[in-house]
């Protein structure tokens, strides 16, 4: 099954003073750089109640005889807090748009004309739950979950500041953290907005140590209408079902 790479860098942008005073009572050792850098992303981040983010991603799958094979994904990712997302995705299985709303999910396949729905209630967390359960991958998913910085608590050992480095056309603070299971690196925009515009995961632990790469680009923290978050189907356009999710990333729906 494919690592919840997610879980990480969402638990790096919503960490808090209180995040940081249990690390310390754990014997996380973080450095006075890396604490405030994380601190002002997550608070950043945090306070913006909409926003979007381009995210081009590749993630390697180490293969039986040990090959090692590269995938790419582009989402774009409008959010509208405490329960509206959606994404526009592009990978080997062509355009997906997915929606998730109070009260339904849809996924949706534009050169098909088809689309999957489901209806959801309870909080933002149960409904990406539902959503994941029926195989649908969320990369970076858990920007929207409550409480994103408990995984991070429980595995984190390590944050040292490893200077200011270009990145992706711009200068950016780079921070090197260690989990129990991964190896992360995380470049944060050097200015006054402190987003993340590029993090790498290595699977240390993991067959092969394969390793998940993202830029994410574009961040506009104010801009989203709230008519992109529903999806309206065509009078030609088909319902389908789910399909039974599977044990791989590239069997997602």
């Amino acid at each position: 099954m494919r690592p919840r790479f997610e879980r990480f860098l969402l638990s790096v942008c919503l960490a808090s003073a209180t995040f940081v005073a249990m690390a310390i009572d754990d014997q996380v050792i973080i450095d006075t750089t890396s604490e405030r850098l994380l601190v002002d992303t997550c608070a950043h981040l945090r306070n913006a109640t909409r926003f979007t983010v381009d995210i081009d991603s590749e993630y390697e799958e180490v293969l039986l005889d040990g090959t090692t094979v590269t995938y790419h994904r582009n989402d774009a990712v409008l959010v509208e807090r405490p329960d509206k997302l959606r994404l526009d995705v592009v990978d080997d299985r062509g355009l997906r748009r997915i929606f998730v709303n109070p009260d339904n999910v849809v996924v949706y396949r534009p050169v098909n004309d088809v689309y999957a729905e489901i209806e959801v209630s309870g909080t933002l967390d149960q409904r990406l739950d539902k959503l994941e359960a029926k195989g649908v991958v969320l990369p970076l998913g858990d920007l929207l979950r409550t409480k994103p910085c408990d995984d991070l608590v429980e595995q984190m050992r390590r944050a040292t500041f490893a200077g200011t480095h270009y990145v992706n056309g711009q200068m950016a603070k780079h921070l090197l953290i260690e989990t129990d299971h991964a190896d992360m690196q995380v470049w944060i925009a050097d200015g006054d907005a402190p987003q993340i515009v590029k993090l790498v995961i290595h699977y240390r632990e993991l067959m092969g140590e394969p390793r998940f790469t993202a830029r994410l680009s574009n961040w506009d923290i104010a801009t989203v209408n709230d008519s992109e978050f529903r999806f309206s189907p065509s009078p030609q356009s088909e319902r389908v079902d789910f399909r039974k999710p599977t044990a791989t990333w590239r069997g997602e729906q």
